[in-house]
């Protein structure tokens, strides 16, 4: 390809079926590619002038169908619209069904001599799990062997291309777990999100998160985030990320900045600080905290035994928490924590 100086080109197609065509392209026997299309468009390309690109025309497809078992795949129902013109092409309105989940799209490619890509996605119901081909996850698995100093990367094509996504769901769910209003606005470049802006509904209050993040590495990413989390239940949002949950249940909220990087070492990394507010809740004899707060605490635990307000097991498994707050810095491996506040019933 890369000894090819013109490419002069132009399609024309009027109802034709995606079926035969698919025959003679490179799919495997399991694979299903059918649709019916409509296409008058025209491509100059100069190797040696590439501003001098242009694209014009339009393509037209609909009751478009893909289907690739192996890889959890099904898109069924596909409409879409393109407009090529002053060396941009524009996606119309377009709808698909992508394993079962309803996508409309709109975007395009704002100049091709860039790559500048603006994409926007609505779907009024998402299952997530649906939505993610089964395999992803043995793909990116850490379980993977890898050489010493090797570090696994997104997909290299597109780190060339700038994106600006916008993504709105009202209703959807993952990992059986439902969320409401997820609104995500992003600036992609180089495999790094430059900004992002994220709000979502889930365990009962609202999560936001805004900055940057370096997504180019997959075992290694460099975030800088501003938090503001709004009365979430813990023990509703924390089995999202860790398997077991078995510390504090009941609302929080948090705000703050913080920046660093996951994988070995994402501890000492931390820099920022957050505030932590929470309750009313319940904290149970377990770890080091819980059982330090527990033993700190017994008088209390024996005057809710003795008032009633307890149970035996409560009191001695059981820390009642009416209002918890906390302030932490994060500097050079070091958590100051300079403020603790902590009512429980008996402490009144």
């Amino acid at each position: 390809v890369r000894d090819i100086d013109l490419v002069d080109l132009e399609v024309s197609a009027e109802q034709t079926e995606l079926a035969p065509v698919a025959e003679i392209l490179p799919l495997d026997k399991e694979q299903l590619l059918a649709g019916i299309i409509e296409a008058d468009a025209s491509l100059r390309y100069l190797r040696g002038a590439p501003a001098e690109t242009s694209l014009s025309g339009h393509f037209r497809g609909r009751e478009f169908q893909y289907f690739d078992p192996s890889h959890g795949i099904e898109i069924d129902q596909g409409e879409c619209r393109l407009e090529f013109r002053d060396n941009r092409i524009i996606l119309e309105d377009s709808i698909i069904l992508l394993n079962g989940q309803t996508l409309m799209c709109q975007g395009g490619i704002n100049n091709l001599n860039n790559g500048n890509l603006a994409l926007r996605i609505n779907s009024p119901q998402l299952n997530v799990d649906k939505l993610i081909p089964r395999t992803s996850a043995d793909e990116i698995s850490t379980d993977q062997p890898q050489k010493p100093g090797t570090s696994r990367r997104l997909v290299n094509a597109l780190e060339p291309l700038s994106i600006d996504l916008h993504i709105e769901v009202e209703r959807g769910s993952y990992q059986r777990r439902p969320f409401n209003q997820f609104s995500l606005e992003a600036a992609l470049s180089g495999g790094r999100v430059e900004s992002h802006n994220l709000n979502i509904g889930l365990a009962g209050g609202k999560l936001g998160t805004r900055g940057s993040l370096d997504l180019a590495e997959l075992d290694f990413w460099n975030f800088d985030l501003r938090i503001d989390i709004r009365s979430v239940h813990l023990e509703k949002l924390l089995p999202w990320l860790i398997k077991e949950n078995r510390g504090y249940r009941g609302p929080a909220s948090c705000k703050g900045s913080l920046s660093g990087h996951t994988g070995k070492g994402w501890l000492e990394s931390l820099r920022g600080n957050l505030l932590l507010k929470a309750g009313p809740g319940k904290m149970p004899r377990v770890g080091a905290l819980g059982d330090a707060l527990h033993k700190t605490l017994a008088l209390d635990r024996l005057k809710g035994q003795l008032t009633g307000t307890m149970s035996a097991h409560e009191a001695a498994t059981i820390i009642p928490v009416e209002y918890l707050l906390l302030h932490a810095d994060f500097e050079e491996s070091v958590i100051d924590v300079p403020t603790l506040v902590l009512n429980t019933p008996g402490a009144k």
